[in-house]
């Protein structure tokens, strides 16, 4: 009997192992197809590396200045600015009644930054020559996601009650909220879009595109912020899947590519996006910068980006002849060389 029963778990014990190393095999299959190849005849020559103390995130610039948002324990959600003339990192302190704000994105403008206060459902103005005063800008009637801003409208996305996207405008000068019309097969390919289609929207003075993580696809809105049309990127469709444990949770799929990190859109309408291209056992060194023709809606060419300091890069921005690759701690400014 005891012979018995050790035969029965030795078996069940090869069985879980075999079915791990399957389930593993298939993860490791899971990766982009390129439909386009990559053109890369130019590559990133690190300058200058400056490491922060502090794990930073969403970084963007305006005016000589970088602004982060920090998510270390006891920092979730605070934002800090780092001055690119005086080399100097600071927090910024707002008003203590409001010491709770957790910032879920931010829009810079001028010297004003207009926070996504996630707490409270709100949009804020502050004044970044004196932050402890700030405007309140609207209070949202409904949960959202995310936010850009072009001229006196913002536009402002996230789910329903069935997670279903939605893309509103809201004006600054009628303070009315509109419905913004996009249509795109992927609104119906994909489940649960509001999810499975999330992304960034990054703005310059003519167009505002949405990039989302997970997808092969961005979408195009014009300084209206109407919505002009969607652009293919070089890789191939992915899959997006999701675990419901019951009726009220939705869980996504650990093993879902986020292909697309974050980006940038400059003056002349390039849209620079980093890309990733990791597998589940392969994640070093799988980063790339794509670069679109926004206007033409069009591929143009790519850098490779290494890892630094064994970690992979999260944020890209450009200052002066600088692509700034954030990597966590490290920020690091590459110029653009012939190979």
């Amino acid at each position: 009997m005891k012979k018995k029963i050790l035969f029965i778990i030795t078996i069940s014990f090869f069985i879980t192992i075999s079915l791990f190393f399957i389930f593993e095999s298939n993860k490791e299959n899971i990766q982009l197809s390129l439909n386009t190849p990559r053109e890369i005849n130019k590559e990133l020559k690190l300058y200058k590396s400056i490491s922060f103390k502090k794990r930073l995130s969403l970084m963007k610039e305006n005016n000589d200045n970088l602004f982060f948002v920090c998510w270390e324990n006891g920092e979730q959600g605070k934002l800090y600015n780092y001055d690119l003339i005086r080399n100097q990192l600071k927090k910024y302190d707002f008003n203590k009644n409001d010491s709770l704000f957790i910032i879920g994105d931010f829009l810079l403008e001028n010297n004003f930054i207009f926070l996504h206060d996630k707490l409270k459902n709100r949009i804020i103005k502050i004044n970044l020559n004196n932050p402890k005063e700030y405007k309140n800008v609207y209070n949202y009637p409904k949960d959202f996601t995310r936010l850009g801003k072009a001229d006196n409208n913002f536009i402002i996305s996230g789910w329903d009650k069935n997670y279903n996207i939605f893309f509103e405008k809201y004006s600054l000068d009628k303070d009315s909220i509109s419905r913004i019309s996009v249509s795109d097969s992927y609104l119906n390919k994909y489940k649960k879009t509001g999810i499975s289609l999330d992304g960034k929207y990054y703005t310059n003075n003519t167009n505002t595109v949405m990039i989302p993580y997970s997808v092969n696809k961005i979408f195009k809105f014009d300084k209206n912020l109407n919505y002009i049309n969607s652009i293919d990127l070089i890789y191939g469709e992915t899959e997006f899947k999701f675990r419901e444990n019951d009726k009220t949770n939705i869980y996504t799929d650990p093993n879902n590519l986020n292909p697309n990190l974050s980006g940038f859109l400059s003056s002349k309408n390039y849209l620079y996006i980093l890309t990733d291209e990791s597998t589940q056992f392969n994640t070093m060194n799988k980063c790339f910068i794509d670069i679109y023709d926004v206007n033409n809606n069009k591929y143009l060419e790519s850098f490779k980006i290494n890892d630094f300091n064994q970690k992979k890069p999260r944020y890209i921005t450009m200052y002066n002849d600088y692509i700034l690759i954030l990597f966590d701690n490290n920020l690091n400014f590459y110029k653009i060389e012939k190979k």
